[in-house]
């Protein structure tokens, strides 16, 4: 038995599937969005149960490991 032929896609083809996109207000809204609509509602700051998650310590890390 002969075994099937896949037959690749051309790139350009996954390329514009792939950057394919929607517009702002469209994504916005299939995600349910909303406009901000106070100052308020920009102001927050990082989640508590992750302040010290070591991310600071391993980016001085790897900054140091790079100067070497």
């Amino acid at each position: 038995m002969a075994e099937p032929q896949i037959r690749p896609q051309p790139m350009v083809s996954r390329l514009d599937e792939f950057f394919r996109h929607e517009s702002f207000e469209a994504l916005a809204e299939a995600q349910g969005v909303r406009p901000a609509n106070r100052l308020e509602d920009f102001q927050g700051g990082w989640p508590e149960d992750q302040l010290d998650d070591g991310f600071e310590e391993a980016l001085f890390s790897w900054r140091r490991s790079e100067v070497g």
